[in-house]
């Protein structure tokens, strides 16, 4: 049997193949250019911005720069401050914003910055220079208060809350909003009886209190500080010479009418680190501790623009007055640590001495004057006369700024004894000259900033300020009193130039 034949299939026939056809891609989306402008922010100073996971730096301030990426054109983004700079805090006006179309000029972004820390000087003329402090206490203006401020204005001092400052001048005190970046603007004032010549003002944290001595008036008033608006409130007026002394009539000298002698002028002031004692520097070359009892009345309103009413003070009374050094002239104080040692100076003296108490807010009656130093003449020729006088109560170093032949230097000691538990002070051997001596200069103040790092110094003939940083001999010591290590002032100086004679300077 044959087998059967099998016929093949047929082939399959293949499906037809499909063309495939690329779909068009997506445009790419527009991209659009950023613009960041800094504002506020000096030179040396940096900060560092973010966009998601974009980093854009401004190296050194004040400036603008483009962002080294592009956004989507019409996008919304987040921006972010990634890094502050050391001394100073940065915004954004809008941090959330959306960027321009495609095709317009970049998107500005604009960043404000404000100092963490400022200091105003008071210049002939009634201008008033804002400062912003830096990490090392370099000054870099901010700006300047010219046309609200007073052509006489003598005397400046800022509230306890750093959110006043109140500027005295023949017509009055006038009281500045210090905003949130450091700048003033006016906002009232408080007139003065006539004559009444304000020379100095000082203010206390502990008591909320905001002293003025009247040069006319040969007094000292006493005010509370309304931080809320800025008001003073009165607690009267006291002589500088005695508590008992009635007010006299219009014209006369109260000194006259209580001693029977030339009255002198109350020319500095000084309140003690606790608040409970307000020393006054007399032209006569006195000094007069005055206890601070602000607590026993009742301050009484002065309205804005009104007169300060004069009548006794129920803030101050009188502990005791000396003439330290038997002469007449102004006398430049500061205190130590606690202020049991008032440390004087005057420029018809060549030493230094200290008012010594072992309880200090009970109004000296136990003052024991010691002299610390008598400054010699160098080959017997050249005479020193001390006219500024600051503690560093960080260091135990005390900084004292002397004319000789018409120059001017600034000479550094140490206040206390280094041995262990030695309480007294003793300025030891002259530690050496670290400013000058320069013949177009007059350092009349001396300031030591907060923290104990840098000092500066007022230089009216120069119309400048000089700085000196303090070099850290080795660990800070917790109290003067028991400084084994003191800092020295370093160099090299910097000057800040002012626009005119600088009467006063304070840090806030």
């Amino acid at each position: 049997m044959q087998p059967l034949k099998t016929r093949p299939r047929p082939e399959a026939a293949s499906p037809p193949r499909l063309r495939q056809v690329a779909s068009p891609r997506p445009a790419p989306a527009a991209l659009q250019a950023l613009r960041f402008v800094v504002r506020g922010l000096p030179a040396g100073e940096s900060v560092t911005l973010g966009i998601g996971d974009w980093r854009g730096t401004l190296a050194s301030g004040p400036g603008s720069f483009t962002a080294d990426r592009r956004f989507p054109a019409g996008s919304t983004q987040d921006l972010s401050i990634v890094e502050q700079p050391a001394n100073f805090r940065c915004s954004v006006d809008s941090p959330r914003f959306t960027l321009s179309p495609a095709g317009d000029p970049p998107t500005e972004v604009k960043v404000n910055c404000m100092p963490t820390q400022v200091a105003y000087s008071l210049l002939t003329g009634g201008a008033i220079d804002v400062w912003a402090v830096l990490g090392n206490g370099d000054l870099s203006q901010q700006g300047a208060l010219t046309t609200q401020a007073d052509t006489s204005s003598t005397a400046m001092a800022l509230s306890p809350s750093r959110r006043w400052l109140y500027v005295a001048s023949a017509t009055g005190i006038q009281i500045l909003r210090v905003h949130t970046d450091g700048s003033l603007s006016l906002d009232s004032s408080m007139a003065l009886p006539a004559g009444a010549q304000p020379v100095a003002m000082a203010t206390d944290e502990a008591s909320r209190l905001l002293f003025i001595a009247y040069r006319g008036l040969y007094q000292v008033g006493a005010y509370a500080v309304n931080e809320a608006d800025g008001r003073l409130q009165s607690y009267g007026l006291v002589s500088t010479l005695t508590e008992d002394a009635a007010l006299p009539p219009a014209g006369q000298n109260p000194k006259q009418v209580a001693h029977g002698r030339p009255g002198a002028l109350p020319e500095r002031l000084l309140v003690s680190p606790s608040g409970k004692m307000l020393y006054v520097a007399d032209a006569d070359g006195r000094v007069e501790a005055f206890r601070v009892k602000a607590a026993r009345g009742n301050p009484s309103a002065v309205p804005q623009g009104a007169t300060e009413p004069q009548r006794q003070s129920t803030a101050l009374e009188l502990g005791r007055e000396v003439q330290p050094f038997g002469k007449t002239g102004t006398v430049a104080m500061a205190c130590d640590a606690d202020c049991r040692d008032l440390i004087l100076v005057a420029r018809s003296s060549d030493e230094v001495l200290a008012m010594h108490s072992d309880q200090p807010d009970s109004g000296w009656n136990d003052w024991q004057q010691r002299t610390l130093h008598t400054i010699h003449a160098r080959n017997g020729q050249l005479r020193w006369e001390p006219g500024a006088v600051a503690v560093n109560r960080h260091t135990g170093s005390l900084y004292l700024a002397v004319s000789s032949d018409n120059t001017e230097s600034i000479f550094e000691y140490s206040l206390y004894d280094p041995k262990p538990h030695t309480d007294a002070p003793v300025l030891t051997s002259l530690s050496r000259q670290v400013l000058g001596p320069y013949q177009q200069a007059d350092f009349t103040r001396l300031l030591v900033s907060a923290g104990g790092k840098v000092a500066y110094a007022m230089d009216p003939v120069g119309s400048a300020i000089w700085r000196l940083r303090v070099r850290q001999g080795g660990p800070t010591p917790t109290t003067a009193r028991s400084s084994t290590t003191l800092g020295e002032l370093g160099g090299p100086p910097r000057t800040y130039t002012t626009t005119a004679a600088p009467l006063a300077f304070i840090t806030g």
